[in-house]
């Protein structure tokens, strides 16, 4: 608990600091953001982050290059990694790739099937949502692969169903599956259940807290937004779908 401070500059070394950002920790269990604006496109930034405690860590990320510029791009993506799995050996040379960005694509935790951190069938609660999220960015064996390739580049993360629990349709009422029954609300995204393991995976991924809004939908609006999208310059475009 504490002061978390975030400095952005784009000297490996940190000579200028042109960004000093601060969180506070109320809860360890929770991870803690910032929103760093202002960035040149086309760039490596680096960053550095210490704790209450003093405990330091570093990373880098580079922003996508400018509209009309031609730019050589490399990315990766994977999906569905469970927590008694890791340390992820699959993804132990990303690192070293130089990647302008990785895509982690969906079933970034299973809450539906026990784990070496959390031994019961179904994570349900807020409590039990963290638990799974962060054994999955745990070091395990003496290494960490998966936290080596976050703090090196860029990351566009979204969901399958695993975050919450397998093949179920948000857009169905609660009374449609046992799983969900109970709860009088219109939508299975509306339900407790769902909303913890959604609002676990985003505060445990890089995403701006933002909801649907104005849809004239009510299965949407209010709902996490998961769709963006950005371009690498005249190389590619990225679509993040929900």
């Amino acid at each position: 608990p504490g002061t978390v401070t975030f400095e952005v500059s784009t000297s490996a070394s940190f000579d200028a600091i042109p960004q000093t950002l601060t969180a506070a920790v109320t809860e360890p269990s929770i991870p803690v953001k910032v929103a760093v604006e202002g960035l040149t496109a086309g760039t490596l930034y680096f960053y550095r982050v210490t704790d209450a405690d003093g405990t330091v860590l570093t990373g880098r990320f580079q922003t996508p290059a400018a509209a009309g510029e031609q730019v050589p791009l490399r990315f990766g993506v994977t999906g569905d990694w469970r927590g008694e799995l890791r340390p992820y050996v699959g993804v132990r040379n990303a690192v070293e790739r130089d990647l302008a960005f990785f895509i982690a694509l969906g079933d970034t935790i299973y809450a539906d099937i026990p784990s070496v951190d959390f031994t019961d069938e179904q994570a349900r609660t807020l409590e039990d949502f963290r638990i799974k999220h962060n054994e999955v960015y745990t070091e395990r064996y003496g290494v960490n692969f998966l936290a080596d390739l976050r703090a090196a580049t860029a990351t566009f993360a979204t969901i399958d169903d695993h975050e919450v629990t397998n093949d179920f349709a948000g857009g169905a009422a609660p009374d449609s599956d046992e799983r969900f029954a109970g709860e009088v609300v219109e939508f299975i995204n509306q339900t407790e259940f769902y909303r913890n393991g959604l609002a676990t995976f985003q505060a445990f991924n890089p995403l701006r807290d933002e909801v649907y809004e104005g849809t004239d939908d009510a299965r949407m609006d209010g709902r996490p937004k998961l769709y963006r999208y950005t371009s690498y310059g005249s190389t590619a475009a990225v679509y993040m779908l929900d």
